[in-house]
Formats: structure tokens, C-alpha cells, sequence
């Protein structure tokens, strides 16, 4: 099991991307807006909720109760850096991506329709890292008629790059590329971070999910369901060198109330999962074997 504690993707490293932000016009605090105009402010989208709406700054506004202006949620350039595992960004043919993180030692790709996801590092213009992984559930694009009729049927929605050497001035490319060239290509969460590994993950894990949906039935038994966000949940256990047991415990407090990357099997889609760690328990079984236990829950 692995922990990757993202970094924050920002305007300062971020340094390139192919998605332009050109949905709606940026705010601007003299210009007059009507009700329905949309706007950008701060890698975000916002509606006005009434006419003559001048100087009010969007980021600002009660998102709770809005007065001025109804958040939609973040821009299509931004949309896989934000905290939410419901949004995408879309690109036509393929999306590339340049970040200075600094010292990350890990990438993960979760929610995509890319048929090929390219990573490369370069440092002072030299290239020290680079792979491709297919989204093919064999792990290989399918470019032949052997690949095609005898590689496992399936497609995968979620790559992982764990072997990205750690500079602290390393440029990471990105870029994924989409099975049509002139198709849409999407990915919901782009991870970049420093990887902690937690353990061994033993047999028994267990997947479920939170719905939040509310079924109402009436005097008749009739039913209407209002559908809202679903959150995947996992629980399970791993067998840990007792040693490591505190600085274990010390980086999941760390990550309290903040949205990390768990990765429990690599091999699953569905035991990775952005989001928290709900509870955990260690238990000092020996000198030198301990056991973790943990349940988690995913972002809506």
C-alpha cells in the first residue's frame, strides 16, 4: 500500500499547458454584468445571479447562499487539479501537460479515457525519465493484430507512475493521448507527489461505496430518486515493520483533512482512491511485525 501525498499544481508550476482557458471572459471589477453572464475568476467559473452586477468579486461571494454569483465549478484547464474526483478536463487528440513540482518521485493518473499516458522528466534540458503506459488492460497500445486478439480485454481508467526520480529541479511533462486523433481525450485527476509506502496490503480488502442519493416513496409507494454524488469506500489491513510504525502514524496525521492518493493494489482501478483516510488503528503485534488497519473514503 502507498500514500502519495500530492503537490499542489498552481500557477507558479504549472508552466505549461495545451488546454486553453478560453470558456467564458475573465472577471473584471468595472465591467457591468448581467444575469446569466459567466465569468473566470481564479481558474473558476461563476453565473451571475443578477443584472447590474458590477464590482462584486466573484471569490468572494457567500457559495453557500450566493448573492451575486453562483459557483459552476472549476475551468476545463484546471478541472484536473481540483479537489473533486466529479470533473475533467477534455482536449481534442491529447493533453499535454509541463510542471516544474519539484522533488516529486511519483505520478498518478486517475479517470481517463487517454489510450496512451506519456511521462517524461527532464533536468537542465537533459532527459532522465521517460515512459509510456497503455490504458489497455494488458498494459500495451494495441497496434498489431496479435496484441489485439491475445492481450486481456479491458481498458484501465487509472495509471501509475511510481519510479519518477526525485530533482528538485526537474521539469515533468505529461502527455496523453487520445485512441481518436481528432476525438476527445479527458482526465478527471492528474496527481503529482512524494510517495510513502504503508505496508503490505493483505487479502481481504473490502469495496463498497457511500451513495448519497435520497429515494423518497409516497403514501402510494411510489418512488423518485434524486440522484446526487456516490464516494467509494475501501477497508483493509497491512502487515508493517513495526520500526516504521511511528513515522507511519506521524504522515497520515499530516494528511488529516487533506485529499491524498491511496494506492492499496496498483493492478485495480477501484483500489485507488483520491481521497481520505476515514479511521486507521495500529496494533504492535511484535518486535518486528505490526499490523495496519484502515478504511478509506473516496472524494465525491
Amino acid at each position: 500500500m502507498k500514500l502519495i501525498r500530492p503537490t499542489d499544481v498552481t500557477d507558479a508550476n504549472l508552466t505549461s499547458t495545451s488546454i486553453a482557458e478560453t470558456e467564458h471572459p475573465s472577471w473584471d471589477a468595472p465591467t457591468t454584468f448581467a444575469k446569466g453572464d459567466k465569468v473566470i475568476r481564479g481558474h473558476q467559473r461563476f453565473e451571475s445571479l443578477q443584472d447590474a452586477n458590477s464590482g462584486h468579486d466573484p471569490l468572494l461571494d457567500d457559495r453557500k447562499v450566493p448573492v451575486w454569483w453562483v459557483y459552476l465549478g472549476p475551468t476545463n484547464t484546471w478541472a484536473m487539479f481540483d479537489q473533486s474526483v466529479g470533473s475533467s478536463t477534455v482536449g481534442t487528440g491529447e493533453i499535454v501537460i509541463v510542471l516544474a513540482p519539484g522533488a516529486i518521485d511519483a505520478l498518478v493518473i486517475l479517470d481517463t479515457d487517454a489510450e496512451l499516458v506519456t511521462a517524461e522528466m527532464t533536468v537542465d534540458g537533459t532527459l532522465v525519465y521517460s515512459q509510456t503506459q497503455s490504458t489497455n488492460a494488458g498494459g500495451q497500445a494495441i497496434t498489431d493484430a496479435w496484441t489485439y486478439f491475445f492481450e486481456p480485454i479491458g481498458v484501465r481508467s487509472s495509471l501509475r507512475f511510481l519510479d519518477i526520480p526525485a530533482y528538485s529541479d526537474g521539469v515533468l511533462t505529461v502527455t496523453l493521448l487520445g485512441a481518436d486523433e481528432g476525438g476527445p481525450v479527458s482526465c478527471g485527476t492528474l496527481g503529482v507527489g512524494r510517495q510513502l509506502d504503508l505496508g503490505t496490503t493483505e487479502a481481504g480488502v473490502k469495496l463498497g461505496g457511500n451513495d448519497f442519493s435520497k429515494v423518497r416513496e409516497d403514501d402510494f409507494g411510489n418512488i423518485e430518486i434524486d440522484e446526487r454524488p456516490f464516494a467509494r469506500t475501501l477497508q483493509g489491513q497491512s502487515l508493517i515493520d513495526t520500526s516504521e510504525a511511528d513515522a507511519m502514524y506521524q504522515a497520515i496525521v499530516a494528511r488529516r483533512a487533506k485529499a491524498s492518493i491511496w494506492i492499496v493494489e496498483g493492478e485495480y482501478d477501484t483500489l485507488t482512491v483520491f481521497g481520505f483516510m476515514r479511521t486507521f488503528e495500529f496494533t504492535f503485534a511484535s518486535e518486528n511485525v505490526s499490523y495496519f488497519s484502515w478504511t478509506l473514503r473516496s472524494l465525491t
